[in-house]
């Protein structure tokens, strides 16, 4: 089974960092471009631009692998972005893991003002 969602995120809004036990693929439709901010342990840090601009390296689908932590930021603050997201194995609640600040923070400190841009307080420990 597989799952999607269709997804608006204000440009002064992030999509907090979190991770899936399911591989999440990601679409471009309209609005700003995207940042997808993914960690994982086995490549550090890395920065995907989902959008239609192919030549400054965007792409119009990116590939979210299971375990990755992620979150999304969009580019031009005054704008938006629709976006539409598919999991699979489908998405259930208990497949969802919020980011831990701290956790994340010791692994990439490096990135330690994009994780706490990512990870705003007060961070629920669930979906609900």
């Amino acid at each position: 089974m597989v799952t999607t969602i269709t997804y608006l995120l204000p440009g002064n809004q992030v999509s907090r960092i979190h991770r899936l036990r399911g591989d999440e693929m990601w679409f471009y439709h309209t609005g700003s471009s995207l940042s997808l901010h993914v960690f994982g342990q086995e490549f550090g840090y890395a920065c995907y631009g989902l959008g239609l601009a192919t030549e400054k390296g965007e792409r119009p689908q990116v590939l979210i692998k299971a375990g990755w932590w992620f979150g999304a930021t969009v580019d031009d603050p005054n704008s938006y972005t629709l976006a539409a997201c598919s999991v699979a194995p489908g998405f259930e609640f208990e497949d969802y893991e919020a980011g831990d600040r701290q956790l994340i923070m010791a692994t990439w400190p490096e990135k330690g003002d994009l994780i706490k841009r990512l990870t705003p307080l007060p961070y629920p420990e669930t979906l609900t």
